[in-house]
């Protein structure tokens, strides 16, 4: 059979999602977490709500929240902090490297655990002068609702859906909603909540979160019963 140079031919497969995500949690919200720093999945106010960034389902309409090196050849590397739930991606690009923290809290509070529905990013630089630009593009209640976002002291407030949500950071406001270049000469927090603004208000506030969930994780993991073979594993499990 004969194709003229007019048929289009089959229509081209879209682009398959990657599904070798990061996955983080605190037992209240849980993400995915690509390893170009992408949120591709993240429901609030809890695992099971509605979804606000669901990029893994549709690349152009499910919504992303992610950190892009200014310049060319840049990569990157995923890992767990040992015996956390605290992903770490290593970005290496043209001007320097940086280091992106994302977490849940979960921190030891008397005889519990404090368990805010929260994701926390915090940006460390690590050599040069990296650069980067902030994509934050929620899209709540599965992308069915276009939200309204506004600058408030301290971030973002973003109506639509089921609930307010807030961005906390110390990046001013027009270089998070318009992308704007950003030098990492200093560490970066971003923490993204729903129902409340987050307690953590600065990047010393941010680090020592990030340094007590560490801690937390590790104190749990110590509790855990292992098995004799593969341990480290089933711990990760």
């Amino acid at each position: 059979m004969s194709v003229s140079s007019a048929d289009p031919g089959p229509a081209a497969a879209p682009p398959t999602a990657r599904l070798d995500h990061g996955v983080i949690g605190n037992g209240r919200v849980l993400a995915l977490i690509n390893p170009d720093t992408a949120i591709d999945w993240l429901c609030v106010p809890r695992f099971d709500g509605p979804s606000v960034f669901g990029r893994i389902l549709d690349r152009e309409k499910g919504g992303t929240f992610s950190f892009t090196s200014v310049g060319e050849n840049s990569e990157s590397r995923t890992e767990y902090v040992l015996n956390t739930n605290v992903l770490v991606t290593r970005v290496r690009a043209r001007d320097g490297a940086y280091d992106l923290y994302d977490f849940a809290p979960r921190m030891p509070r008397g005889l519990g655990w404090e368990e805010p529905a929260e994701i926390h990013r915090v940006l460390i630089p690590r050599e040069g002068d990296p650069r980067i630009s902030v994509t934050f593009d929620p899209r709540p209640d599965y992308a069915r609702v276009k939200p309204e976002i506004w600058p408030v002291t301290g971030g973002l407030e973003i109506a639509g859906g089921p609930m307010r949500m807030y961005l906390r950071t110390n990046v001013p406001s027009a270089y998070v909603l318009n992308g704007q270049p950003i030098h990492l000469d200093e560490g970066l927090y971003f923490v993204f909540g729903a129902g409340r603004t987050s307690k953590v208000d600065s990047l010393a506030a941010a680090r020592h979160t990030l340094e007590t969930t560490i801690a937390g994780w590790r104190q749990w993991a110590q509790t855990c019963a292992l098995p004799p073979f593969a341990a480290a594993a089933v711990l990760r499990s």
